[in-house]
């Protein structure tokens, strides 16, 4: 089984190879695009990194409080409104003695019990309120001093752990006080709001009352040292931006060549040749990772590396680093890749994609990452999903352990350096791989039910049908339609292709452009669909080779329907569309090269298969021009070649010989002929004369349905009936 499984995955790497080299080329022949995209950010981050730097050297002077005060004769305040929660023995004698001690220095206290701590905040909001009137239970001038007692572990009358709850929003816990960049203040505002005397006092009741433990008078206590100024710290109000900024360079030529390649058919075309989805998604990864892996290697030197004396940007280590760029350089790839899969118009959809980058990443930098406290781990790891906000979660947890003093290392992966909801690198990094994981999930969904112009778009059930698939019969009866307008068909001869009223609407159905087509294609031969334009044809062929979906009806080719299995129909499938479908950066012979080893065939079979076709085609002169340089007939000939690039047993020509001369139309006509016999061909045209000389069986449309179908001669003797005869 392993050794059966080889070929297959040869034939995947080859299809990646010549992607490859596709991406490599286009890379090449644009070069200065690609120039721009590599050297832009990082000129961006060396600017904004060491020249602001530079500019904003931090003048840091500490400042230590120098009045210390007594831990047991903390000033009180005049009244106090106390609350405390679970109600037992233990908590009962210590807010007694609490209340006792506030009651020696004159202060006027309440206590009540409360069974929760909601009831807790609840009350004391409402005191608030009663008292003053004032609807913000939050606001600083408050008369009493309301404070609320929680004890965590009551039974444990060896161990005291409580929390204080009260009514002064201004106490909450910030990164200012967290690492001491905030001002002299601190101390009047724990003093005034109660939350000093409370918490002293109960401290020293519990000493005395559990552990006969008085709290002597040489206990001092002073505000911590804090920075009485800070410069403006570029890594946590810039990096968003910058990030932002300096990585978005790839997003509009990815984003463009995604949707253009898709919107202009060349997409399909390549699948028809033997191209897996997957490995086109893959291709454009190595297609970003072109400038983008350079890209991270430079800029993480430039962060991580003190090249002024100053101090690098971000005190870590360089290969930790970089593979957190990395992450988020891929993340950020399979975002765009969510982006393109939504819009058919290139110019659209980079608009739409940079607004989104940019308004996402401003919003959940202001409203979570620069408030982590106020929401959960969970939601803050949610927010990681977004990649400038994953790596922004990281490089935070960096600079806390530098203020801290601590130089961030690996070790520390999995802790945030600070607590409060905080997301830790190590978690920020899985986030990163869960959203490359979702992001590339949510681009294989939407591009199998949303496909663009063309393609099958497959139900948006599809994932739930992949073990029910249905098989017919391979020895499907002939189709029989008008009897008076169909042929019967030889009795030896074989069905290669059955359809099966097929139906096609656009406009939601106000639009129908193929009705109940009913038809068999016969092994060997050359099937003409004949008729005017907008009869049909090109749609019913584009239908075949899932260029479009059916809005009704099936395609049966041995036993199975080819919209659900398009893959193995398109190994066999040569395909020329009305449409010139051509790489403007390929030449003529890098054209059949690519395709012929999209199908299958090495570098050089490719070269020679291919010179051998366009000397055939009278075109070999042109092998190394640009496509784009070649006239319309030219270009014609150069999508019949690639159509005949791998020998395939069914071949599709829409209007093939449409803006050829008529010399050269007579060449195309006698590469047909010698085909016949040999493989199916299916060819639309318009030109009577074209039908009649190529066509084994010709099927004429009109407004979307088959009007009658069989050999010249048939069609010509009903042509013949339906003309009335004139009597002079």
């Amino acid at each position: 089984p392993r050794e059966s499984h080889w070929p297959i995955v040869k034939r995947m790497l080859q299809t990646l190879k010549v992607l490859l080299w596709k991406s490599y080329t286009l890379r090449k022949r644009r070069w200065i695009i690609s120039l721009l995209e590599l050297v832009t950010p990082i000129l961006l981050f060396w600017l904004i990194v060491y020249y602001v730097k530079t500019k904003n050297t931090p003048k840091e002077d500490i400042t230590y409080d120098s009045y210390q005060y007594q831990y047991n004769q903390f000033p009180t305040q005049s009244q106090y409104k106390l609350a405390y929660t679970p109600t037992t023995s233990f908590t009962s004698t210590i807010m007694s003695a609490v209340v006792t001690r506030l009651n020696q220095t004159s202060s006027k206290v309440t206590l009540v019990s409360k069974n929760s701590e909601d009831e807790l905040v609840a009350w004391l909001k409402q005191e608030y309120l009663n008292e003053s009137g004032n609807e913000n239970p939050y606001d600083s001038y408050y008369v009493s001093a309301g404070v609320g007692v929680i004890f965590s572990n009551p039974a444990d009358t060896s161990n005291l752990q409580y929390t204080l709850r009260t009514t002064k929003d201004y106490l909450q816990t910030t990164d200012d006080t967290r690492y001491g960049e905030g001002s002299g203040a601190g101390y009047s505002r724990y003093r005034g709001s109660g939350f000093l005397s409370i918490q002293a006092a109960v401290d020293q009741a519990f000493l005395y009352l559990y552990h006969n433990i008085p709290v002597p008078n040489n206990v001092f206590v002073e505000y911590l040292p804090y920075v009485a100024s800070t410069s403006f710290d570029l890594m946590s109000n810039l990096f968003p931006v910058v990030i932002s900024l300096g990585f978005n360079f790839v997003m509009p030529s990815l984003l463009r060549c995604i949707v253009e390649e898709k919107t202009s058919g060349t997409r399909e075309m390549m699948r028809i040749m033997g191209m897996k989805g997957w490995v086109n998604w893959l291709n454009w990864m190595v297609y970003s990772l072109f400038v983008l892996l350079p890209v991270t290697l430079v800029v993480t030197w430039l962060l991580t590396v003190d090249l002024k004396g100053l101090g690098p940007a971000i005190v870590a280590g360089y290969f930790p680093v970089w593979i957190i760029f990395m992450l988020f350089a891929l993340s950020f790839i399979t975002l765009i890749f969510v982006i393109s899969t939504i819009f058919t118009n290139g110019t659209l959809a980079l608009i739409i994609g940079l607004i989104a980058w940019y308004v996402v990443t401003i919003l959940l930098n202001s409203f979570f990452v620069s408030s982590p406290d106020k929401f959960s781990l969970f939601i803050n790891l949610l927010t990681c999903l977004w990649p400038s906000i994953a790596i922004q979660w990281c490089i935070n947890v960096i600079s806390n352990f530098d203020k801290n003093g601590h130089p961030w290392t690996l070790s520390n992966l999995f802790d945030d350096g600070a607590g409060g909801g905080r997301v830790s690198v190590g978690l920020a990094c899985i986030m990163m791989i869960v959203s490359m994981l979702l992001y590339s999930i949510i681009t294989w969904y939407i591009d199998s039910v949303n496909p663009g112009p063309y393609g099958t778009a497959k139900k948006f059930t599809f994932i739930f049908q992949c073990f029910n698939r249905k098989t017919y019969d391979a020895k499907q009866s002939h189709v029989v339609g008008n009897q008076r307008n169909y042929e019967k068909p030889p009795s030896d001869t074989r069905v290669g292709i059955h359809i099966e009223n097929l139906r096609k609407t656009f406009n939601q159905g106000k639009v129908v452009a193929v009705e109940n087509v009913d038809l068999d294609i016969y092994e060997g031969n050359i099937t003409a669909l004949l008729g005017h334009n907008g009869a049909g044809k090109t749609t019913t062929m584009s239908i075949l080779a899932g260029f479009f979906s059916p809005t009704r009806g099936k395609v049966i080719v041995n036993g199975k329907n080819i919209f659900d299995n398009m893959d193995e129909f398109r190994s066999n499938l040569g395909l020329c569309l009305q449409h010139n479908l051509l790489f403007s950066f390929f030449t003529v012979r890098e054209h059949l090269v690519f395709y012929g080893m999209l199908k299958g065939l090495s570098k050089s079979q490719s070269e020679r298969e291919g010179i051998e076709l366009l000397r055939t085609l009278g075109i070999e002169e042109k092998k190394d021009d640009l496509a784009s340089k070649l006239s319309g007939g030219m270009k014609r000939k150069l999508c019949l070649s690639i159509a005949l690039m791998g020998d395939p047993q069914v071949l599709m020509l829409d209007e093939p010989t449409s803006g050829l001369d008529p010399e050269s139309r007579r060449q195309v006509w006698d590469v047909l002929l010698g085909f016949r016999g040999h493989r199916t061909i299916i060819i639309t045209t318009h030109f009577m004369e074209e039908a009649d000389v190529l066509g084994d069986r010709i099927a004429i449309m009109d407004h979307g349905q088959v009007s009658c179908y069989g050999t010249s001669m048939f069609l010509k003797k009903i042509i013949q009936h339906r003309i009335p005869t004139e009597h002079t």
